[in-house]
């Protein structure tokens, strides 16, 4: 069995959705479980979650009145993967290739605040999605140090493709 873990520091920029979709830099932690068979393969489940937002404010030429748009978008995923690893276990170089699902689900949440003389007006709208598709992923790595702690370099890409499906809430 083994446990890992990964911080992410990312700045989320969304297309298609409404404005503004640049969000501010943040964490994105993820944890992974797996078992290994073997010496090669693996399955392991990981999970992420993300938390960001975003405020644009305008002033109008009109006297006391400002507006200002919140957005908040929260992301979690798990994957459901198999590891296959090329490259053996004393090989100073290998690669190891990613293959299963992964499950999304988002939150965004706009609120929409006009301060005018007579009192405050907000909006507040949510949507609401799950996703889910296949995601694949490579790892390359070079082990350089072959004593009990096995200092190894890894590089990570990876991809998916999801399907989903939008709630609308006012």
């Amino acid at each position: 069995f083994f446990l890992e873990g990964d911080l992410l520091w990312t700045r989320p920029h969304l297309s298609g959705n409404k404005q503004p979709n640049n969000f501010d830099e943040t964490f994105a932690p993820q944890l992974t479980f797996g078992w290994n068979l073997a010496e090669a393969p693996a399955f392991f489940l990981s999970y992420r979650y993300m938390k960001a937002e975003t405020e644009e404010s305008s002033d109008s030429d009109i006297p006391d009145l400002a507006s200002s748009m919140q957005r908040e978008f929260k992301l979690q995923a798990v994957d459901l993967m198999y590891r296959e690893r090329m490259g053996g276990p004393d090989a100073p170089f290998g690669l190891d290739f990613d293959l299963g699902s992964r499950f999304a689900w988002a939150k965004f949440i706009d609120r929409h605040i006009t301060s005018m003389m007579v009192g405050p007006n907000s909006f507040h709208e949510e949507s609401d999605f799950f996703a889910v598709g296949p995601r694949i992923g490579l790892k390359p790595y070079w082990t350089f140090d072959n004593s009990s702690w096995r200092m190894t370099l890894y590089a990570q890409g990876n991809a998916s493709f999801l399907w989903s499906n939008f709630k609308n809430k006012a």
